[in-house]
């Protein structure tokens, strides 16, 4: 028909279901020490933007830095300065600027150092004197580090929603610290 509208759209990328998932964890004791080691992954799975990312403002009027960084503005146009994102906008007005298209729709694929512990078992004499078998220290990590293409702060683990009004939660890491003792 000569224009390019909503009728020209075709679906871009994949499902927000992954396709494929995978894992691989390893472990060992030596000497006293142990360890384990856990990674997880997706692959042909899509992630759709939020609308705090795409339009860049959080509740307190604040604008999210690295779309400030790389959205359009005049002056940064002029300068010849990067520029990866569209005009920011707190409302919808610039409605062009937020349909789904290659810039919105990321691929979600991942690879997450999903846990880790390390942790030193003491036994012998010196515990048998103390009244105890054994005691082990060690500390754990969880959501350590994530290989992804997604927006900075966006758990490719949540799954997007085609809504305009959700919000992602980000990406929660823990580690712990702890002791065991046995008697």
């Amino acid at each position: 028909d000569g224009k390019i509208d909503q009728f020209d759209m075709v679906p871009i990328g994949y499902s927000s279901i992954p396709e494929i998932t995978y894992g691989i964890s390893f472990g060992g004791d030596i000497k006293g020490f142990d360890f384990s080691v856990l990674f997880q992954g997706a692959d042909n799975v899509s992630f759709n933007a939020s609308k705090k990312t795409k339009r860049g403002f959080q509740e307190d009027g604040s604008a999210i830095e690295y779309l400030k960084k790389y959205s359009w503005t005049p002056e940064r146009y002029a300068s010849g300065a990067e520029i990866k994102f569209p005009h920011l906008s707190a409302t919808a007005s610039q409605v062009s600027n937020y349909l789904n298209s290659t810039l919105w729709i990321r691929d979600a694929s991942y690879i997450r150092l999903k846990n880790i512990e390390v942790g030193y078992t003491f036994s012998g004499n010196l515990m048998k004197k103390a009244g105890l078998q054994s005691a082990r220290i060690y500390v754990n990590g969880n959501n350590l580090i994530t290989w992804s293409d997604l927006f900075p702060g966006e758990d490719p683990e949540i799954p997007s929603y085609n809504a305009d009004d959700y919000e992602p939660y980000p990406i929660v890491r823990t580690v712990n610290f702890g002791v065991n003792v046995k008697f």
